[in-house]
């Protein structure tokens, strides 16, 4: 030191400095990840002077206590200030458990409808031991037996913490074909057939008509008339039953309107009328015969017969869309074979059975005809006419005389339309 006379002095002097001021701080882990339970203490304060002051920093949202309360996972710095002004800083992490991730494996359900879906969860992370609940109220890592729809499972840790997770187990569409049944043409035929458009469900499918034996075509053919119930797989092997109707027109028939048995006379024609039933328009008409030549028309409804024999006609009728029905009719040529000669005649020229005649049915050729008297003389003789013709007999007369009563023999020798010849012989009376 010295004063303003220039004197000076010196001494030395010992200041001594206060011990330096520390702190600790711990930490308190938040419970679960990502929470906010987490709390950071100074936990000693050593050498401060006085009452002190905390100051925690903004991320600790400047808290002034010893302990800083509901903080996340982080780094935290705190200022801890005496009655000197003296400060102590500290920095501390408050930590937190790993998050708990929850991988899922589903098993969706083969079929629509069906109850067989699965879920299974698996957890980690979190803190110790982890349990599973479901929003169907059952516990555990894994629930079956599940319709479609939605679930929720739920982890819960050691601490409490918990992880949540929606699930969906789906199905697949339900099988829901587009069926067409589509009738057989004719009665009896085998030409219906099912078309199955699938929709829904899962490819590829099969087809069956029993149940049993499957197809991988949806188009059924080859059906008759009936009810069947048709049954699809799918690729998951769900099934879809549904019954189809094949339908079947009545049957067509033919007829013949004079019956299937007509009785005709040798030598006379007659007509046959064909109609059908049930045909489906445009019906056309065919007869058939064992040989040609005995009908006016093969090819129509209406036609005539002319035969010298017994036959039977075949009768066949299709329609529009080639439905066909037969049916037979038996023409019958009655041959009974009729030759008279009048057991008397009176060739008195009233008009009245003047002349010996041959009688019999019309077609019939009389080839010869001879008049004999009982000793044998041939008194009368024609050859080659009509029968029933009224000209062409015996009068009575022989070589220009009219003959005594008396009884003469003929002889008749006949050609019948169908080409039979046959010879009759008899005896007849002349009265005058």
């Amino acid at each position: 030191v010295t004063d303003d006379n220039g004197c000076s002095g010196a001494k030395t002097v010992f200041i001594p400095e206060p011990p330096l001021m520390t702190i600790g701080v711990e930490a308190a882990d938040v419970n679960c990840f990502d929470g906010e339970d987490g709390s950071a203490t100074v936990t000693n304060i050593n050498n401060a002077v006085g009452m002190v002051e905390y100051q925690w920093g903004p991320n600790a949202g400047n808290q002034t206590t010893a302990t800083a309360t509901d903080l996340s996972a982080g780094v935290y710095s705190v200022v801890v200030t005496d009655a000197n002004g003296c400060t102590a800083s500290g920095e501390v992490e408050v930590d937190q458990p790993s998050e708990i991730e929850l991988t899922i494996d589903v098993v969706d359900n083969s079929c629509y409808d069906d109850a067989e879906g699965g879920i299974s969860a698996t957890a980690k992370g979190g803190t110790g031991l982890i349990s599973y609940s479901w929003s169907t109220g059952s516990s555990g890592a894994q629930i079956g037996n599940l319709p479609a729809g939605f679930y929720v499972v739920t982890a819960t840790d050691a601490n409490g913490c918990t992880a949540m997770e929606t699930v969906e187990v789906s199905q697949p569409e339900a099988i829901a074909p587009v069926v067409t049944a589509t009738d057989v043409t004719c009665y009896g035929d085998r030409d219906g057939r099912v078309t199955l458009e699938p929709q829904g469900g899962t490819p590829p499918f099969l087809y069956s008509l029993d149940g049993e034996t499957f197809y991988g075509s949806g188009t059924l053919i080859g059906l008759e008339a009936g009810e069947y119930t048709i049954t699809i797989l799918d690729g998951n092997n769900c099934s879809w039953t549904e019954t189809a109707v094949i339908n079947e027109p009545p049957p067509m028939e033919v007829y013949v309107d004079q019956g299937d048995r007509v009785e005709v006379e040798l030598g006379e024609s007659v007509a046959l009328d064909a109609y059908t039933v049930n045909d489906q328009g445009g019906a056309e008409i065919f007869w058939m015969a064992p040989y040609d030549g005995t009908l006016s028309c093969t090819e129509c409804f209406s036609t005539v017969s002319t035969t010298q024999n017994s036959i039977t006609y075949l009768i066949s009728a299709i329609d529009a869309l080639g439905c066909e029905a037969t049916t037979e009719v038996l023409v019958h040529i009655n041959k009974e074979r009729r030759v008279l000669v009048p057991p008397a005649f009176s060739p008195n020229n009233d008009s009245h059975n003047d002349r010996l005649l041959v009688h019999g049915k019309i077609g019939t050729l009389v080839t010869l005809f001879q008049v004999y008297d009982r000793w044998g003389e041939l008194m009368y003789e024609a050859r080659d006419f009509a029968i029933n013709d009224p000209v062409t007999g015996w009068d009575g007369y022989f070589k220009g005389q009219l003959m005594n009563s008396g009884v003469f023999i003929w002889y008749v020798e006949v050609e019948y339309i169908d080409g039979v010849v046959e010879t009759f012989k008899g005896s007849t009376t002349l009265i005058r």
